[in-house]
Formats: C-alpha cells, sequence, structure tokens
C-alpha cells in the first residue's frame, strides 16, 4: 500500500476518510462540507497513518465488484450512493474489488451538486 504518516486531528479512528486541515493535521472528509474536501486517504489504525492509494479489507462490508466509492455526508464514512443534495460534494474515492475489499485510489476531482 502506499501511506503516509499524519498527526490525526480529534478522535478519529480506523477507516475513516480524511483530508489535510489548514494546520497539516487530518480531520473527517464530509461531502456536506467543501471545507472538508477534499478527501486525501483513509485511516488505517490507531498508528496514524493514512492509506492514499492501495486496497483495504473489511470483513464488514458489504460491497458488490465494480461499485464506485464515494466520501459521505456522515464525517469521516464511505458510501456506495452518490451524494445527491445541493451542495454536496461528490467525489469517488475508489472501486470495490469484491464483497470486501476496496481499492483506494482518491482522485481529487470534485463536483458539487
Amino acid at each position: 500500500y502506499s501511506g503516509i504518516t499524519f498527526n490525526l486531528l480529534g478522535s478519529m479512528s480506523a477507516m475513516q476518510v480524511a483530508y489535510i486541515s489548514g494546520n497539516g493535521t487530518v480531520s473527517a472528509a464530509d461531502a456536506d462540507q467543501y471545507s472538508t474536501m477534499p478527501a486525501i486517504g483513509i485511516t488505517i489504525g490507531t498508528a496514524e497513518e493514512v492509506l492514499t492509494h492501495g486496497t483495504m479489507t473489511n470483513s464488514a462490508w458489504s460491497l458488490t465488484a465494480g461499485q464506485e466509492i464515494y466520501v459521505s455526508t456522515t464525517a469521516g464514512a464511505i458510501t456506495t450512493t452518490m451524494p445527491s443534495g445541493s451542495g454536496d460534494i461528490v467525489q469517488v474515492i475508489g472501486y470495490a474489488l469484491d464483497a470486501n475489499t476496496i481499492f483506494f485510489t482518491f482522485d481529487n476531482t470534485l463536483i458539487e451538486r
């Protein structure tokens, strides 16, 4: 995987989507808040590491291969449903490889709805 170590801001935990804040730390990205975008990675765990490109597996996911993965309107979360509210930010951050694995590739293209 490709990762980088950051100082985590607030109470981020494993598998939360992150953006780089103005003070150089990372915090939870939120598709409802343009100021918390673009997402640059997903937290790996409590070691303050952020996956910026590569695969992650989670047996709790129930995905379909080929699904696009987006930043959610819930801070730090991922979703397979494109944000659709007025002012929401759409960012594709990866693709499901199977039911439990996502290939994360954080494209910095943002579309405002």
